[in-house]
């Protein structure tokens, strides 16, 4: 799996369930990497801080969610 550096920059694809895609950009702010033997007990991974989503991102999260989005 592959895990950024901490602070490092990603810029990622969101695939949505109609075909289209939304290009995000964040900041990576949280790593949790485990050895090998412990992979099944406990989660690896990272967490991103968006810092560039476009608006259809934000449609989307309030589609999800059943809220209004205020224009």
């Amino acid at each position: 799996m592959y895990v950024p550096r901490l602070e490092g920059v990603l810029t990622m694809q969101l695939l949505l369930p109609g075909g289209g895609k939304l290009r995000l950009k964040g900041r990576v702010v949280r790593l949790q990497s485990v050895s090998q033997n412990l992979r099944g007990v406990r989660p690896s991974g990272f967490a991103v801080r968006l810092t560039e989503a476009p608006e259809q991102y934000f449609h989307l999260l309030a589609n999800l969610f059943g809220l209004r989005f205020a224009s």
